[in-house]
Order: C-alpha cells, then sequence, then structure tokens
C-alpha cells in the first residue's frame, strides 16, 4: 500500500487540470493489440465533389477533454487484459444530445475529484498485473524504471515523453523506488501520468516548421490520436503509434490507408452505434422512465423492464447491421425493415420468435420501415396512454432535419390529452386536434409539427402497430413542409421514404458528423458542411466515405494558429 506522503509527492509531478479550456498557444509538443475484424472487404475512396475542392475552410482548434466515453475506453485499451473494474463518472453536459463537445468539457470540482479517485484505484489494480505493463519488471531496476516511464508515458500521453517529463518522471520513480519497491514506484507513476493534462485532453500543438497563413499541420502523434477518437472513440493502437514514430501519417494517401483499416475494427463498429446513439437519443427511452416511470399497466400490460431493454438494445444492434453489413447509409435506417429481435421483441413486432437469444427478422412490409418505426423512438416518444404526434415530429424536425428549435408559449399544457367522460369517443389525433384549435397561440408551430407527428398515428404509446384507434380506423396522412421534400405523405412509411430521399437530411447528418470530429458546432453557413452533405449523396449515403473524406479535409490535417 503506497503512503499518503509518497503519493502526494508523486502528485507533484501533474500539471494542474483544472484550467484547460480554449485553444492551445503554438509551441512545439514534447516529444500499443490490434483487431481486425468488423465488415471486411475493400473499402473505395470517398468521391470528390466541386465543395470538396472548393471548401478550404479550418475550424477552432480548442483543447478537448476526453468525454466519459473516451476516457473510459481509452483506460480500457492503455490496460488491455487488465480488469480495472468499473469506472464511475459524473455525467458529462451535451448539446444537441452530443457529450463531447468541447466547450461543455471543462472541469469541475466534481469531475476532478472524480479522476484522482479513479487514477489510485486503476492503478492498484494494474500493478496487480505489471508484467503485462513491464516485460522488465521482475528485475525491477533503474533501467527497468525508465523504460516503464518512457513506454507507458508514450501510451497515455499519446505521445513521446519530452525529455524534461522523462527526466522528471524518472526520477521520481527511482526515488521512490529505492524507498518502497519498484512495484509501488509504478503505481504512482500510473496515478500521476492518469491525472496529468496530456492524458486528459487532447492536445494539438502542430507542426511549428509547417506554420502557414493561419495554420498548422498536426503531428504524426496528433494525427494517430485524431484518427483514433473519431473512428473509435479511443486512444491509437500500435500500428497507429508505429505509424506515427516513422513518418508515416503525413500524406493524404497514408492516412487515408490507415483509416480505412481502422474502420474494419470492431471499435469503429462501436464507435458509429455511439455516434447515433447520441445524435437520434436512443437513450431517450431510459431517459422517459426514469422521469415518468412505465406506460400505463392496464393498457399494455406487455410493457416491463424486460421488454424495454430488448426495444432499447435493438437500437444498437440494427444500427451495427445497417452501418458495417449494409449500404452504411441513413436512407437504410430510414427504410430496412431487417432487425434483431429476441422473444418479447418479436412478440411486439409480431414476427416469429428465435428459440433463444437475439436473431436477424424481417418486419411486416405495411407495418414497419426504418428506425422511426420502431419501438424504442415510438415508446420514449409517447405519453403513458398514448402516442405523442408532437414529441414524435418535433423530434424529426430537430434531430433529423436540423431545423431551427419551435418554442412554445409560457405555460403551455403539455400533458397527454384524455378522452373527457360523457363525450363522444376520440382518436388519438381528434384529441391533441381539439386542444390545438382551443388554443390561437399553439397554431402557428402545430401547423407546422402536427402534419408530421400525425403519420406516426398507427403506433401506439409502446410502439405496436393499430389499424384502429377507440373503434375508429387510424388515419395517419400528414404532410413535410419547409424542407427539400415538402408533400403529403400517407403515414409514417411514406414518411420516412421521403426523408431518406431528403439532402436536408443528409446535411443535418454532415452537420453533426463535422461536429462529433471536430468538439464544435459548426457555423449555421459552413462550407464544410456543404462538402460533406455533397459527398454523402455523390456516395448514395454511404457515411464510411463521409468519414474518409473528413480525415483528408483540411480541417482534419491542420490545426489554427489562433
Amino acid at each position: 500500500m503506497v503512503s499518503s506522503g509518497i503519493r502526494a509527492s508523486a502528485i507533484v509531478l501533474l500539471l494542474s487540470h483544472a484550467a484547460c479550456t480554449g485553444s492551445v498557444a503554438n509551441k512545439e509538443a514534447g516529444p500499443g493489440d490490434n483487431n481486425n475484424g468488423g465488415s471486411g472487404g475493400e473499402i473505395g475512396d470517398p468521391p470528390e465533389t466541386p465543395a470538396t475542392r472548393s471548401c478550404n475552410k479550418v475550424g477552432s482548434s480548442p483543447i478537448r477533454r476526453l468525454s466519459q466515453a473516451e476516457y473510459r475506453a481509452t483506460l480500457r485499451d492503455l490496460f488491455a487484459g487488465i480488469d480495472i473494474g468499473p469506472v464511475t463518472l459524473n455525467a458529462d453536459p451535451t448539446v444537441g444530445g452530443f457529450e463531447n463537445r468541447a466547450d461543455k468539457l471543462f472541469a469541475t470540482e466534481g469531475n476532478v475529484g472524480n479522476f484522482a479517485k479513479t487514477a489510485v484505484d486503476v492503478a492498484q489494480k494494474a500493478v496487480a498485473s505489471l508484467g503485462k505493463l513491464s516485460s522488465c519488471a521482475t528485475v525491477g531496476d533503474e533501467a527497468c524504471g525508465k523504460s516503464f516511464v518512457s513506454s507507458f508515458g508514450e501510451r497515455a500521453f499519446r505521445r513521446p515523453l519530452s525529455d524534461d517529463e522523462r527526466n522528471r518522471y524518472s526520477a521520481n520513480f527511482e526515488a521512490t523506488r529505492k524507498e518502497i519497491g519498484f512495484k509501488e514506484a509504478a503505481q504512482l507513476t500510473i496515478e500521476a501520468m492518469l491525472q496529468s493534462v496530456h492524458f486528459l485532453y487532447r492536445i494539438d500543438f502542430g507542426e511549428a516548421s509547417s506554420a502557414a497563413d493561419d495554420r498548422l499541420s498536426v503531428t504524426g502523434f496528433e494525427m494517430a490520436s485524431r484518427l483514433s477518437y473519431l473512428l473509435w472513440g479511443s486512444m491509437p493502437d500500435e500500428s497507429l503509434f508505429e505509424l506515427a514514430r516513422s513518418g508515416k501519417l503525413s500524406s493524404d494517401a497514408e492516412i487515408l490507408s490507415a483509416a480505412k483499416r481502422m474502420l474494419k475494427d470492431e471499435r469503429a463498429k462501436s464507435q458509429l452505434v455511439d455516434f447515433h446513439r447520441q445524435w437520434l437519443d436512443f437513450d431517450h427511452i431510459n431517459v422517459v422512465f426514469q422521469r415518468e416511470g412505465e406506460k400505463d399497466k392496464v393498457k399494455y400490460p406487455e410493457y416491463n423492464a424486460e421488454l424495454r431493454q430488448a426495444i432499447r438494445e435493438e437500437n444498437d444492434r440494427f444500427t451495427a447491421m445497417v452501418m458495417f453489413e449494409g449500404s452504411h447509409s441513413v436512407g437504410e435506417l430510414l427504410t430496412s425493415r431487417m432487425t434483431q429481435v429476441n422473444a418479447p421483441l418479436a412478440k411486439l413486432y409480431n414476427v416469429a420468435a428465435p428459440s433463444a437469444g437475439w436473431e436477424t427478422a424481417e418486419l411486416p412490409e405495411a407495418e414497419r420501415s426504418g428506425f422511426l418505426t420502431r419501438a424504442s423512438f415510438l415508446a420514449s416518444h409517447g405519453h403513458k396512454f398514448s402516442g405523442s404526434p408532437p414529441l414524435r415530429a418535433v423530434y424529426v424536425m430537430r434531430r433529423l432535419l436540423c431545423m431551427p428549435e419551435l418554442v412554445p408559449p409560457a405555460m403551455v399544457d403539455t400533458s397527454e390529452p384524455v378522452q373527457t367522460m360523457g363525450d363522444a369517443p376520440k382518436t388519438n389525433r381528434q384529441l391533441f386536434e381539439a386542444r390545438v384549435a382551443s388554443s390561437a397561440s399553439c397554431k402557428s408551430c402545430h401547423t407546422l409539427i402536427d402534419p408530421i407527428g400525425f403519420t406516426f398515428e398507427n403506433y401506439d404509446a409502446i410502439g405496436k402497430y393499430r389499424a384502429k384507434d377507440n373503434g375508429f380506423d387510424v388515419n395517419a396522412t400528414g404532410a413535410l413542409q419547409d424542407t427539400d421534400v415538402d408533400g403529403p405523405v400517407d403515414n409514417a412509411i411514406g414518411l420516412s421514404a421521403k426523408l431518406a430521399e431528403s439532402q436536408q437530411v443528409n446535411a443535418c447528418m454532415a452537420r453533426q458528423w463535422l461536429g462529433f470530429a471536430t468538439g464544435v458546432d459548426p457555423d449555421e453557413e459552413d462550407c464544410r458542411v456543404d462538402a460533406l452533405a455533397e459527398i454523402l449523396k455523390a456516395a448514395d449515403g454511404d457515411v464510411h466515405m463521409l468519414l474518409l473524406s473528413l480525415v483528408k479535409s483540411p480541417d482534419f490535417l491542420t490545426r489554427t494558429t489562433l
């Protein structure tokens, strides 16, 4: 066990990360197992369009703290093969659902304390398997200590240590080794490095010798991290580190080749699923449960924790199928009837249930088309008794079409409208129509919202398909307005088909990917978004092509000097 006094002396090595926000000033920087699973097959080059050739813009280059997901994944890969246990952190603030916006990931007293506690816990567990981190740990001499500092430091900081860093960490390691032992010195070194700004933050200094106009080329190690956190949400692997060491991450061809390899890795599948989790708010079904509880037990006796968990898991499985077995496109996300089901979900969708676990299934053609007709979206945007046309419509407008937010009037009634005793029976649509008709202040927005929301009326509060509502035929007709695919639609299947053809949806997705990659929300008028949207259009919506185009863009290859 390491004493608090010795631990305190080791932590003197740290640079405080409490003030790390903003952009990096120009200065030179001080100076990992591969899995080739995944989709397999050759990946082509992204198409070039007039917009990609003409847009030479480079956005800001803020210091970026690792998000929760990136922090956990980085610890997992840094200590691969070692059980470091669960990591508990405070939730990161979000912007439009995204958890990696640089200006929101500032240090707070709570997360600084959590990082410190995690560093201690992880270091204690890691040194129990020290042989997996140091090949000379059984020797345990001064030379081995220096080797450990250099090798572990390079992986933890995602770059070689500077001479000053190497000397300071090595001196502290040797003093601790002599006083209490090699294992304890390694533990304190790990603790210190895991609390350094160079582990907790992504800091790009750029190549000082490459200064030109308003930008610098990023270094090979910085490019390795840019690639790995975009495509894997984690640190570089040994192959990327080796490319950086040998100077083979500088040309477009080298970077493109590395990115293609990475897209075949299982970590890319997890990262693309996680991007869609944030963009399309897959976790909302659990948020609604925590806030409002389960659906009405009398009306929906089958809706329980097991079904809710299956509904949530389907989103991840379906997204992975589309992004790595299908066309990799948002169009397929919006129109595919293929999915995976377990027994509770199969019953909800009225398809054959697997004998055990999960199996691929094709959903009924007249009932389902893409994720907007899946239970996760429908159940999480519904009330206890019935679906919510406004909630479903606003989701489509904000998440898929990137329309401006419509602010409801103060004190507006957002509760679920219910049938009044003694009145003639009404459908869910009629109840919502009556509420809007009674409020002049609501009509201006709901004339845009409701025609989208009513297309989902074939689905009840848990996402089950229905042809009748309260004894009446369902009216699921609606329309799209103020979009590039305006016009009437018959139902959610028709709505999904229109959205799948929308360049506005492509541009919305491109905007989200650019923000996800850079940690900064793009400007309203940004040629980089236009360029990526044109790539999507030219590549039939293929997200892999968008990502390959992004990694060879000026925005990814360089950083600003500001």
